[in-house]
């Protein structure tokens, strides 16, 4: 098996390998059964992004719920270098202010291409995105967003 970022005698190079943290397993575990889940404030009522065991805000131990995919475009910027293994080029970063909660925002990246995701629209801040859990072969997945009503 190839070291991540380097190349696959089979194909392209591989996506890198995410390596959880104890804080932070409950994402990925989630992420494995195609759920987003993020920790949560009971005491705030709020979800937390980044993860982390303790509230920022108010230090109370956090507790992990799912959180719908849904959200808003908040910033993008496309990519025509290779800055990450494994991601096919062009790729987007977005940043997606999630419709769970005004302000969190989580970062991700778009699901195709910018081109391909929005025909000869291009993308703008305020698009409705809908989470997809892309499964890698090595045993891990990771999230991506869409526009609203793209195919998956």
């Amino acid at each position: 098996m190839s070291e991540p970022g380097h190349a696959n005698p089979a194909g392209p190079a591989l996506r890198a390998r995410p390596a959880p943290a104890a804080s932070d397993r409950p994402f990925w575990d989630g992420l494995r059964a195609h759920r987003l889940t993020l920790p949560y404030c009971d005491d705030c009522a709020a979800y937390r992004y980044p993860p982390a065991p303790r509230c920022p805000h108010c230090l109370t131990a956090v507790t992990w719920r799912e959180c719908p995919g849904r959200g808003t475009l908040w910033s993008w910027a496309t990519a025509r270098r290779r800055f990450a293994p494994g991601l096919g080029l062009p790729y987007t970063v977005v940043q997606v202010e999630l419709d769970a909660q005004p302000g969190l925002l989580l970062d991700s990246t778009l699901a195709c291409g910018e081109a391909e995701a929005v025909g000869a629209a291009p993308l703008r801040i305020g698009l409705p995105l809908t989470a997809v859990y892309l499964d890698d072969p090595r045993g891990f997945t990771v999230h991506a967003f869409q526009p609203d009503g793209a195919d998956s």
